[in-house]
């Protein structure tokens, strides 16, 4: 099977886990305790007002003909209206989500910057005051809770020491035309240096903290993965034959040990996107977390439901550009 034919098949296979998630969030969330119709009304009791406004918003319809609704309106882009806010969900959406896709790329790639090389030079320095070092330090990343790390980093950085901003994404003096919605991006496209500073100041922390316990068990991994592959037998045989051992480690033992790491970058890519929810609230960045947040409270199910079926597509294509990645790490993967 080529690459094209590949492709097209994973694609197609993407389509019923989409509905899938469709399916089991719509239920889900029909579930969850409360009224939204009653908290929009703020504890109005007129029956009448009740009744018209969950006949106009389609609540008195039976679930399979809600849902049927939904799906028939997602196939032509649009995601209805927000219970809550008044507003489309797309525009929602449009807001947030280059705040949180932002926040995760830079804490994907402080996590692969720092991780990776940090299990190489344990492995390299096996059983040294500087291998166990390496490793106490990435336990306890892993082992504290993200929320209490952003929190001790909010009042040392923040509070003590007053270098990083505490809270949000750009100072209010900050005004800046978004054309990418990256802002450390548009920042550079509008030549304005202090908000380029300012944006990093503001995204530096949380994604520290987003990349916190990734990097722990991603150096660990990197590790066990570079000790596995020094061991085996053609590491020992180009060593023996003079090959120097730069050109071991990093022609043939790095890029053998990769595989199992880009597998866990991907699955950790995923629980990126579930502790950004944490992490934006902790950090109050107008991102989805603080949306999903809002949208579960009020009972916003127009809104949930989108956000989960974007979470659920931005995973989904993680793992598509994974399993192509691997044709390019290891030679020898073959898409039969």
């Amino acid at each position: 099977m080529g690459l094209g034919s590949y492709i097209i098949r994973r694609l197609l296979q993407m389509i019923p886990a989409v509905l899938g998630v469709t399916v089991i969030v719509f239920l889900l969330i029909h579930l969850i305790p409360g009224d939204p119709v009653a908290m929009m009304l703020a504890g109005e009791a007129d029956p009448q007002a009740y009744d018209e406004l969950r006949t106009r918003l389609g609540l008195d319809r039976p679930l399979l003909e809600q849902y049927l609704s939904y799906m028939a309106n997602l196939a032509r882009g649009d995601m209805g209206s927000s219970l809550h806010y008044g507003l489309p969900t797309t525009e929602l959406l449009a807001r947030a989500f280059p705040a949180t896709l932002e926040l995760t790329f830079l804490a994907m790639i402080i996590m692969v910057v720092f991780s990776i090389p940090l299990g190489v030079f344990a492995a390299m320095k096996r059983d040294t005051m500087a291998d166990h070092g390496s490793m106490i330090v990435s336990m306890l990343m892993y082992s504290v809770p993200s929320f209490w790390l952003g929190i001790m980093a909010i009042l040392f950085f923040a509070g003590v020491l007053g270098w990083l901003p505490a809270f949000g994404r750009a100072s209010p003096t900050i005004d800046i035309q978004l054309v990418t919605g990256f802002l450390t991006i548009d920042a550079i496209i509008a030549g304005n240096f202090a908000a380029w500073v300012d944006a990093w100041k503001h995204i530096l922390m949380p994604a520290v903290i987003l990349a916190a316990t990734g990097t722990a068990v991603n150096a660990r991994l990197t590790r066990a993965s570079m000790l596995e592959v020094l061991r085996q037998d053609y590491i020992k045989a180009l060593l023996s034959k003079g090959v120097p051992m730069r050109t071991v480690l990093f022609k043939h033992a790095v890029r053998n040990a990769l595989i199992p790491v880009v597998t866990f970058i991907t699955i950790q890519f995923g629980q990126m996107l579930s502790g950004i929810v944490i992490i934006e609230n902790v950090f109050s960045w107008p991102g989805m977390g603080t949306l999903v947040v809002t949208a579960v409270g009020s009972r916003d199910f127009q809104v949930v439901q989108s956000l989960v079926l974007v979470f659920a597509l931005m995973r989904l294509s993680v793992n598509f550009l994974t399993d192509i990645a691997y044709s390019f790490i290891d030679p020898r993967i073959r898409y039969d």
